[in-house]
């Protein structure tokens, strides 16, 4: 029996969307909207669990790919919240990274928390110095 229904004493009940914490449920919805996309992953658009970016060097060619991935999805009746759609971007945050016309980036502001995180630590023999002069022996490890 599929895990999204469930029986009572009043019938069986089942859901219209797949909850996530159902064991395995989001490595299941990425292969449905793999399978949705098939053939369109990485010539037309990047598909991550729930976040999709559809990619093209003129706007032309933008409006006809957007048609085919929302054909697409509505074939299979997916549907997408018009809240968390931004659509026509330059530039797009995507699993840390900064997708735009330059190619991909790492986000600055990820690459600001670990230059913020990381401690200036001199070495003078077998020993560690932090910058408040702090000894540190060979054996330990410098955490920020």
């Amino acid at each position: 029996m599929d895990e999204r229904f469930f029986v009572t004493r009043k019938g069986i009940n089942g859901l219209k969307v797949l909850p996530f914490g159902l064991c395995n449920a989001p490595s299941t919805f990425q292969r449905l909207f793999d399978l949705a996309l098939a053939g369109l992953t990485w010539k037309v658009c990047l598909a991550y669990l729930d976040d999709l970016i559809v990619f093209s060097t003129t706007f032309g060619e933008h409006l006809e790919r957007l048609q085919l991935v929302l054909n697409l999805l509505k074939k299979v009746k997916f549907k997408l919240k018009l809240n968390k759609c931004s659509l026509f971007q330059e530039r797009v945050k995507f699993l840390g990274s900064v997708i735009s016309t330059d190619g991909i980036e790492p986000d600055p502001e990820k690459i600001q928390t670990v230059a913020e995180c990381i401690t200036t630590v001199e070495y003078k023999g077998n020993s560690l110095l932090r910058p408040s002069g702090e000894l540190l022996s060979s054996t330990h490890s410098v955490v920020c």
